[in-house]
């Protein structure tokens, strides 16, 4: 049955190894009404004459070619093109089970959702694998949605979820987010769905690489600025029942930041956001000494940071 179109975003660069496979994974859809949607984010291998074969191959895929402007400004690309009723996003070293677009249509028809959240697999370079996701199928309404998300129960990822047009509407992704956009978009995406879907089905394959040492580097750098989303979250939920949950999640990835900047020695770019962290856990120590959410570990560690933060240093490991 057609359902109307389906737009795939996917942004490409330096993926050479994995893009015939990602792409094939698409068009082999047993939903075939798709816009396949290939952004070419300037990748200097041989992406862009590959994009280029596949829509000469199949009519279906669309193809752009920009400079490079990381993969938030590649989705954005793609999503000013998109025409279709409903919209999923595609990693261009990841790929689908043959029926993901269909499984994942068929439950947004049937339940009326806006949002359809998939299960998928971590696939190891060793070739182990594993799901991600261990709930069964599930359906959150409107005020059940936010609190949710919030708690971690719908995963922040864009890679595993099927949108109708109007739950995205003129929304993009920020370019200035190196690390992270996925959570800010998913937070104002959700805001707007009415009801939110999740099938137990793995229906996404999902490339756990493990990286050279300047990749590393690059994602731990961008990580290291991921603060700015949870601290957006909790200034929008500032009016609402959701905030001190909001706080208690931005509490904790700065705590886990923290902890990262402390056992990175000699790693000079960590050095400009320690008292960043400190500040943004030291706004919210009022609520973190009274609140039942917050282990006695991180009231000790709150503690330090507010009278001796270079006795916090030496012992940071013991404490996040």
């Amino acid at each position: 049955m057609d359902y109307g179109k389906v737009s795939v975003i996917v942004p490409i660069y330096k993926v050479e190894p994995y893009l015939d496979r990602c792409v094939q994974s698409i068009v082999d859809q047993t939903y075939k009404s798709l816009e396949i949607i290939l952004v070419d984010d300037g990748s200097p291998d041989n992406c862009p004459a590959m994009c280029d074969a596949w829509a000469e191959k199949d009519s279906r895929v669309l193809v752009i070619h920009k400079e490079n402007g990381g993969v938030s400004s590649a989705r954005n690309a793609g999503l000013d093109m998109a025409t279709g009723s409903y919209i999923t996003f595609v990693d261009a070293d990841d790929w689908l089970e043959p029926a993901a677009v269909e499984i994942l249509l068929e439950q947004a028809v049937s339940i009326g959702a806006d949002i359809v959240v998939g299960n998928y697999y971590f696939d190891y370079v060793d070739g182990r694998s594993a799901q991600a996701l261990t709930a069964e199928k599930q359906i959150w309404k409107q005020d059940e949605i936010m609190l949710a998300y919030i708690q971690d129960r719908i995963r922040p990822e864009v890679h595993n979820k099927l949108y109708t047009g109007a739950s995205i509407g003129n929304l993009c992704f920020d370019p200035s987010i190196g690390y992270g956009e996925d959570l800010l978009f998913n937070y104002y995406a959700l805001s707007k769905a009415r009801v939110v879907a999740q099938t137990s089905v793995c229906c996404y394959h999902y490339l756990q690489s493990s990286g050279n040492s300047s990749t590393t580097a690059y994602m731990t750098k961008n990580r290291a600025e991921s603060y700015r989303v949870t601290a957006e979250i909790v200034k929008d939920l500032c009016e609402t029942p959701f905030v001190s949950l909001a706080v208690w999640r931005h509490v904790r990835t700065v705590y886990a930041l923290l902890s990262r900047v402390c056992n990175a020695q000699g790693e000079a770019y960590f050095e400009p956001y320690f008292s960043i962290y400190r500040h943004e856990i030291l706004v919210h120590k009022s609520e973190i000494f009274s609140s039942a959410q917050y282990s006695a570990k991180q009231k000790v560690a709150t503690a330090l940071l507010w009278m001796a933060p270079k006795a916090f240093v030496q012992i940071s490991k013991r404490f996040l």
